[in-house]
C-alpha cells in the first residue's frame, strides 16, 4: 500500500503548484497525457496525470468506478483548488458508472445509464440505501457537482497526440475570421410541424443571441440538409444547437423517420481550428459506453464521439443524451427534461467561457431548479434526463464566441537569483489596460511555478527565487483573447564561482597528501580560469595539473563571458612522498643460551635511518607482542618469554615506515611441570581409581618432559597423555626447557583397580522340581567370588532390604526376583543379571460355596455352586457321584432337580502341588408337593379330609388347612385324615397347603356344601316331642299342620360335590 500522492504524475511538484486539473487515463497513454498536462500547466492550470491501474491499486476492494471516486474525494481534500477532471479514454479503459435506468425505452435502452456526473458529486455514492444498485429513486444524495468532469472517449491510441495538437491549435492559432460569432441552429420536425424550429428560435431569443452575433438557421423545409450542415461546419461556426430525434449514430428529421446527419458525416469534416461546441436535444447521440446493449442498432462510435474524435475538425465538445430522452417543445418556457438541460446549456454560455464549466453550470442549474422532483416515482424522466446528459470533450478549452482578440504583453525583470518579473497587459488594438488577466511563470525542470492576476492597471508583479540563471516560460490568458506564451531569460550579473576538485591524491593526516594529487578547476558558468603556485606567474587553466612535493599555496580565479571577475581564491597543499626507515640493535648482540634463547635479559635500542629524507617530524613507536603501542624514548629490556617486537616510525603527514618484526626468546627461569589426572581425584573408594586415570603432563613453555612409573624404570620422554595399568605406581617427572634449564624431580602415588569382582551362584536343587519352572521344595543358594582384593557380596530379595551374604540362602514360597552384586575394596561393583526363582511348596485349598435357598439342610433353589482357591493360576477338578472328573470352568448346578447328590472336588496349583479330594453332599428339592385331596362326610356337618394323595420326592413335612369357616389348622405329615365339623349350612372351599422339608409349598382346594338335614334334623325332632307332650291333644291338629309345613320347607337332601379343586 502507498499514499495516493505517490501515484500522481505532475509537471511541477504539487507542493509548489497544487494541481487543479487531473487527467485519468490508462497507463499506456501516460506519455501523451503528460504532454497535455505540461501544456495546461504552462497556461496556468497546474496539472497531474493518474493511471487507472494505479487508482485500482489504491482501492483494491472497490469496483473501478467507486475506486476512482474515492481517489477524486481524496484529491479534493488534499488540494482544495482541484476542480477539473478529464476521463481520457473510452468506456472500457477509463471506468464509467452505469446507474439504473428507472424507465428504459423498449428496443433501444439497455436498462442502464452511463453518467460521468457520478464522479463530480463527491458527497454521495448515489446508493443511499446501500443495496448495491446505483441511481435509484431516492439514492441520489448529492446532485450538485463539486468538480468539472468531462470525457474524451477516444479508443484509437494513435489519435491522441493529434488531438492534443488540435486543442493547442484551436486555443493559440485559430482560423482568422468571424466564424466564432456564428451559431448554427438546426431544427427539424419532431412531433409537430415546426416545433424544432420554434424551440431553436426560443433559445436564440432568450440566450444565444446574447452570446453569438450571427444566427445561421437550418430548419426542416427551410434549407435543412446534410450538405447545408457540412458546408456551414467547414466554413466555421462557433456552436451548433440541434433539436430533433436522434439515434446513437444519427441526427434525424421528418419526425424521426429520416437521417439528416450521421457519425460518418461528422468524421469527414475538415474544419480544423474552427471547431464548434455542439449542444443537442435528441435521444441516444452520446451513447459512448458499451454499444452491445442497444438492440436497435449495431455501432462502434456514437455521433458525439465522431465529432470529438475527429482530429481534422469536428467539434471541441459535444453534449447530449446517452439514452432515450424526453423533451417538451414549443412552450416558450423553462421546463424540466432534455429541453430544460439544453436551455441550461445555452444559459451557461452567457456565464462561462471554459466548455467544461459551461456543461457543469448547466447541470448544476438544472439540479438546483428541478431537484425537488428527482425522487418522484411518477416522473422519473426528470431525473433520468439529467443522469444521461454527458459531455464529450476536454474541460479547459475556452470557447471562442467572437473573433479572438490579441493581448499586448510587456515584460520587465531583474537579473538575479531572486528576480522580480513585472508584466503589463493591454489590449493590442485599443491599448487599454486589461485587469483580471492570469500571468503564469513556469520552469518545470527546476520546480518553479508562480502565478498572479493583473490589477486594475493591467499589471502583475512576481518575485521568487531560482536555483540558477536561465529561461522561464511565461503565459498570459484572459477570456476572449488568444493566450500569450513566451519565455523570460534571467541573465547573469554575478561573477563566476570557481570550484576546485582534488583527484587521485592519497590523503594523509594533518592535511598532507602522500602522493601527488591532480587539481581540477571548474566554474558554475562558462568562464576562463587562471592560477599560480606561491609567488609565481599566472597561468591559464587548460586542464588538470599535479601538485609539487612540499608545502605550497595555489592561487586561482575566473572571468565569465560577461566580464565578471571572481575574487582570487587560495588553497594550501602539503605533499610528502617518502616513508621513514627504522633500525633495531640488541645487547648482547647474540643469544647466550641454547636454541637462540637469551638467558640474560637483552636491551633493545631503536634508531631512525638518517639517510632517508623527511619533510615532516618523525616519531618511533613499538609494540611488544599484543601489548599497547608505546612511543619510543630510550632503550628497554625484554622479560622472559618468546616475544615479537613490532616497530615503525610515523610522520606528521601520516606516512608510516614499513612495520618491522623482530622475534626474540628470553628464558632466565627453570620450567615447572604441571600434572593433571582425569579423573582429577580417585573415583573409587579407599584412594583407588576404578577408571584408569589419564595423566597429562604440561609445562607452560612447551619444554621437554621426562617421566617414569616405577623406580626400576628409566626416565622416558613424555609424548602425550597416558593411563597407568592396574596396580600401585609411583610416578616421577620433570621438565627441561629449550634454553637448557632443568626442573627438580616431582612424585605422585597412583592406585588403579578397574576390574570388578566375579560372582558365581549355585542353586540346590539345580533345576526346578515342579511344573512351570516352580520349585516345590525350598531351594538353597550358595555364593562364590574370585577377586584379589577383599570383596563383599550383597543381595536383595524382591523389594526387600539389601543384605550381606553370610552363608547359604534358602527361599520361601513366592515368585522371587533376586538382585545380587559384589563390591571390592576399590568400589568396583559387579552386578549379576536378575535371577527369577518361583517357589511353591504348598498345595492349593479348594473352597466350595453353594448359593441358594435352603431349609433344614435341603435346598429348594440353587443359584450356583462355586469352587475357588486363594491363588491365581490354580486348576480345579470335580465329579458328581460316579461320573468322570472334569476341569472346573465356572459355576455348577446339581445334575437333577430333586435328590441327594455327592460332589467330589480337588485342586492343583501352577507348580503341580495337588490337594486331597474333598466331598460335599447336597440335598436338593426344587419341586413342591404333588397329588390331590379328597374327603368324606357324615350327618351333623362332619368332614374328613383324605391327604394320602399328596406326595413329594423328599417327603411332606406338614399341612396347613383352611376350612373356609374361619378355622385354620396345622397338622403333621403323619396325620393323613384330619376331621372337622361345620356349625352352619352353606358352601365352603377348603384350602390345603402342603410343605416339604425344603420349604416348597403346594396349595390344594376342595369345595363342599353343608345342608339343613345334615345339620339340624336331630334337634327338630326332640323339640316336636316336647311340644307334643306339653300341648297333648289340643295341639294335635296344630302340630300336624306345623309338621306338614315343616316337611314342605325342608328340601330334599342334596348330595355333596366331590372332587379336588386346584
Amino acid at each position: 500500500a502507498h499514499p495516493p500522492e505517490d501515484v500522481l504524475h505532475t509537471v511541477v511538484p504539487p507542493q509548489e503548484a497544487p494541481p487543479v486539473y487531473i487527467i485519468v487515463t490508462p497507463s499506456y497513454l501516460l506519455d501523451e497525457m503528460m504532454e497535455l498536462a505540461r501544456y495546461r500547466t504552462t497556461l496556468g492550470y497546474p496539472s497531474a496525470v493518474v493511471t487507472v491501474e494505479d487508482v485500482k491499486s489504491l482501492y483494491p476492494s472497490q469496483s473501478p468506478p467507486l475506486a476512482l471516486k474515492s481517489f477524486l474525494i481524496w484529491a479534493r481534500g488534499e488540494y482544495p483548488g482541484f476542480r477539473y477532471v478529464l476521463l481520457a479514454g473510452d468506456w472500457d479503459t477509463v471506468p464509467v458508472m452505469r446507474v439504473i435506468d428507472s424507465n428504459p425505452y423498449p428496443g433501444y435502452d439497455d436498462g442502464y445509464i452511463p453518467s460521468d456526473t457520478f464522479y463530480a458529486c463527491l458527497d454521495s455514492d448515489w446508493d443511499e440505501d446501500n443495496d448495491g444498485i446505483y441511481g435509484e429513486m431516492g439514492d441520489l444524495g448529492d446532485i450538485i457537482p463539486d468538480l468539472v468532469v468531462t470525457r474524451l472517449a477516444i479508443n484509437d491510441e494513435s489519435l491522441w497526440r493529434a488531438k492534443i495538437e488540435q486543442i493547442k491549435g484551436y486555443e493559440t492559432t485559430p482560423s482568422v475570421g468571424s466564424w466564432p460569432a456564428k451559431a448554427l441552429l438546426i431544427g427539424a420536425n419532431t412531433h409537430n410541424e415546426g416545433d424544432g424550429e420554434a424551440q431553436s428560435e426560443y433559445l436564440w431569443d432568450k440566450y444565444l443571441s446574447d452570446v453569438y452575433g450571427t444566427k445561421v438557421p437550418l430548419y426542416e423545409g427551410k434549407g435543412l440538409s446534410r450538405s447545408a450542415i457540412s458546408s456551414n461546419i467547414e466554413q466555421g461556426v462557433g456552436m451548433i444547437n440541434f433539436v430533433d430525434h436522434g439515434g446513437p449514430t444519427v441526427w434525424c428529421d421528418n419526425y424521426g423517420m429520416g437521417v439528416v446527419y450521421s457519425n460518418s458525416d461528422a468524421t469527414a469534416r475538415r474544419n480544423l481550428h474552427m471547431e464548434p461546441v455542439v449542444s443537442t436535444l435528441a435521444c441516444l447521440t452520446t451513447w459512448f459506453d458499451d454499444p452491445s446493449g442497444c438492440s436497435a442498432q449495431n455501432f462502434d462510435d456514437c455521433i458525439g464521439e465522431a465529432f470529438t474524435e475527429n482530429v481534422n475538425g469536428g467539434s471541441t465538445g459535444y453534449v447530449g443524451s446517452s439514452r432515450t430522452s424526453v423533451g417538451v417543445l414549443g412552450t416558450n418556457s423553462y421546463l424540466p427534461y432534455d429541453n430544460g438541460l439544453q436551455e441550461d446549456f445555452a444559459r451557461a454560455l452567457t456565464l462561462e467561457d471554459l466548455q467544461g464549466e459551461v456543461f457543469t453550470e448547466a447541470k448544476r442549474h438544472y439540479a438546483a431548479s428541478w431537484g425537488g422532483l428527482f425522487n418522484s416515482p411518477n416522473n422519473v424522466e426528470v431525473t433520468d434526463t439529467w443522469l444521461e446528459y454527458n459531455f464529450l470533450g476536454e474541460p479547459l478549452i475556452p470557447l471562442w464566441k467572437s473573433e479572438p482578440k490579441i493581448l499586448s504583453v510587456n515584460i520587465n525583470h531583474t537579473d538575479s537569483l531572486t528576480p522580480t518579473v513585472r508584466v503589463s497587459v493591454t489590449d493590442s488594438e485599443t491599448s487599454a489596460a486589461l485587469p483580471g488577466a492570469t500571468v503564469t511563470l513556469e520552469w518545470a525542470a527546476e520546480g518553479i511555478w508562480e502565478q498572479a492576476v493583473t490589477d486594475g492597471s493591467g499589471e502583475a508583479i512576481l518575485t521568487f527565487s531560482i536555483p540558477r540563471f536561465g529561461d522561464i516560460n511565461i503565459s498570459v490568458r484572459k477570456a476572449g483573447y488568444l493566450p500569450f506564451m513566451d519565455y523570460v531569460t534571467i541573465r547573469d550579473t554575478l561573477p563566476p564561482v570557481t570550484s576546485i576538485r582534488i583527484l587521485n591524491g592519497t590523503e594523509g593526516e594533518n592535511g598532507w597528501y602522500l602522493s601527488q594529487p591532480l587539481i581540477n578547476l571548474s566554474t558554475d558558468e562558462p568562464a576562463r580560469t587562471f592560477y599560480r603556485w606561491d609567488s609565481g606567474e599566472d597561468v591559464e587553466y587548460t586542464g588538470e595539473f599535479e601538485v609539487p612535493e612540499g608545502v605550497h599555496s595555489l592561487y586561482y580565479y575566473s572571468i565569465d563571458l560577461y566580464g565578471n571577475v571572481e575574487r582570487e581564491r587560495q588553497s594550501i597543499f602539503k605533499v610528502d612522498l617518502h616513508d621513514p626507515v627504522v633500525e633495531i640493535k640488541v645487547e648482547p648482540s647474540e643469544p647466550d643460551g641454547e636454541e637462540s634463547w637469551y638467558r640474560t635479559a637483552p636491551l633493545v635500542t631503536l634508531l631512525l635511518n638518517s639517510s632517508v629524507p623527511s619533510a615532516s617530524e618523525e616519531t618511533i613507536f613499538y609494540r611488544l607482542d599484543s601489548g599497547g603501542v608505546t612511543r619510543y624514548t630510550a632503550p628497554f629490556a625484554i622479560e622472559d618469554g618468546e616475544h615479537t617486537i613490532s616497530f615503525w616510525a610515523e610522520e606528521e603527514s601520516g606516512r608510516v615506515s614499513g612495520r618491522m618484526l623482530f622475534e626474540i626468546k628470553v628464558d632466565t627461569v627453570p620450567p615447572k611441570t604441571t600434572i593433571r589426572l582425569d579423573p582429577s581425584e580417585p573415583d573409587g573408594k579407599n584412594g583407588y581409581y576404578v577408571t584408569p586415570p589419564t595423566v597429562t603432563l604440561s609445562s607452560p613453555e612447551g619444554e621437554s618432559i621426562y617421566y617414569r612409573l616405577s623406580l626400576d624404570e628409566d626416565f622416558k620422554l613424555y609424548r602425550g597423555p597416558f593411563a597407568p595399568e592396574e596396580g600401585y605406581h609411583i610416578l616421577q617427572y620433570y621438565s627441561v626447557d629449550e634454553a637448557g634449564n632443568a626442573e627438580s624431580i616431582r612424585e605422585k602415588e597412583i592406585w588403579v583397580d578397574s576390574r570388578p569382582p566375579q560372582v558365581k551362584v549355585e542353586i540346590d536343587p539345580e533345576r526346578p522340581d515342579g511344573k512351570n519352572g516352580y520349585y516345590t521344595e525350598r531351594p538353597t543358594l550358595r555364593f562364590y567370588c574370585n577377586d584379589t582384593s577383599p570383596t563383599t557380596i550383597f543381595y536383595r530379595v524382591d523389594e526387600g532390604p539389601v543384605k550381606t551374604v553370610k552363608g547359604p540362602l534358602t527361599l520361601d514360597d513366592g515368585n522371587h526376583v533376586l538382585m545380587i552384586y559384589a563390591e571390592d575394596e576399590a568400589g568396583n561393583r559387579y552386578t549379576l543379571p536378575s535371577i527369577r526363582i518361583r517357589v511353591d511348596t504348598t498345595p492349593p485349598e479348594v473352597h466350595c460355596i453353594v448359593s441358594g435357598d435352603a431349609e433344614g439342610g435341603i435346598y429348594r433353589r440353587i443359584f450356583s455352586i462355586d469352587l475357588f482357591t486363594e491363588e491365581m493360576g490354580d486348576t480345579i477338578y470335580y465329579r458328581w457321584d460316579g461320573e468322570p472328573a472334569r476341569e472346573y470352568t465356572g459355576a455348577l448346578r446339581p445334575p437333577g432337580d430333586e435328590g441327594t447328590y455327592t460332589l467330589y472336588y480337588w485342586g492343583e496349583d501352577e507348580a503341580g502341588n495337588r490337594c486331597p479330594e474333598d466331598v460335599m453332599i447336597i440335598r436338593y428339592d426344587s419341586e413342591p408337593p404333588r397329588g390331590s385331596v379328597d374327603y368324606t362326610e357324615e350327618r351333623g356337618g362332619k368332614v374328613t379330609l383324605l391327604l394320602d394323595g399328596i406326595t413329594d420326592g423328599m417327603g411332606v413335612e406338614k399341612y396347613v388347612i383352611d376350612y373356609g369357616d374361619g378355622t385354620v389348622r396345622t397338622v403333621p405329615a403323619s396325620e393323613k385324615t384330619p376331621t372337622h365339623t361345620y356349625r352352619r349350612t352353606g358352601s365352603y372351599t377348603i384350602t390345603v397347603k402342603a410343605y416339604d422339608s425344603a420349604g416348597n409349598e403346594a396349595t390344594f382346594t376342595v369345595g363342599i356344601v353343608v345342608g339343613v338335614m345334615d345339620l339340624y334334623l336331630p334337634h327338630v325332632i326332640g323339640l316336636i316331642l316336647i311340644i307334643i307332650a306339653v300341648l297333648a291333644a289340643t295341639l294335635v291338629i296344630y302340630l300336624r299342620r306345623q309338621r306338614e309345613i315343616l316337611l314342605m320347607e325342608i328340601p330334599e337332601a342334596i348330595p355333596l360335590e366331590r372332587g379336588l379343586k386346584d
